[in-house]
């Protein structure tokens, strides 16, 4: 955790920072894909993709992703699917996200600091991959030390505008 606010905090833009700790923290954890989103007004905006600089936020896999975190943010709880055994959450959203777009699992963490939800990790896994509760655990533990780090450093880089209204 030291090493990914380390590297977080090492970059001169949010973007680049964000990108290198979730492409950082895919091999930590063995997932093929981590998504940053933060919350936007009512609607939850996908910051970051690991392994990539660029990617087009108006395409369906970063619309289910997004819709997936709002999922999570909402019900304030981790979501994985396919459900764990005994699971009540309902889960449409992240059931869309695996078969429209073949991914084997998904697990959406949200974060939060001074009781005000901020966002969400969302880590995908290849087919035959799924999440176990020692693997959600420690997503979650990684997820609460640097989501709200990664909220301060793009809260940093917003304008005078965003700023006050925000404060407002």
């Amino acid at each position: 955790i030291v090493e990914l606010v380390a590297s977080c905090l090492e970059h001169q833009k949010f973007q680049e920072a964000a990108t290198d700790v979730a492409t950082d923290l895919t091999a930590r954890v063995s997932v093929d894909r981590i998504s940053i989103g933060f919350v936007d007004r009512r609607n939850v905006s996908v910051e970051a993709v690991s392994h990539s600089a660029g990617f087009d936020r108006r395409s369906n896999l970063v619309r289910h992703i997004a819709e997936a975190m709002h999922e999570a943010i909402d019900q304030n709880s981790t979501i994985s699917y396919p459900k764990a055994a005994g699971s009540v959450l309902p889960t449409h959203c992240h059931a869309t996200l695996v078969q429209d777009h073949g991914i084997g699992s998904v697990l959406t963490v949200p974060f939060a600091a001074n009781g005000r939800m901020l966002g969400a990790l969302l880590f995908e896994r290849a087919v035959g991959r799924v999440f176990d509760s020692r693997s959600i655990e420690h997503c979650q533990q990684i997820v609460s030390m640097i989501g709200p780090v990664l909220d301060v450093r793009r809260r940093d880089e917003q304008g005078l505008m965003q700023r006050l209204g925000r404060s407002a």
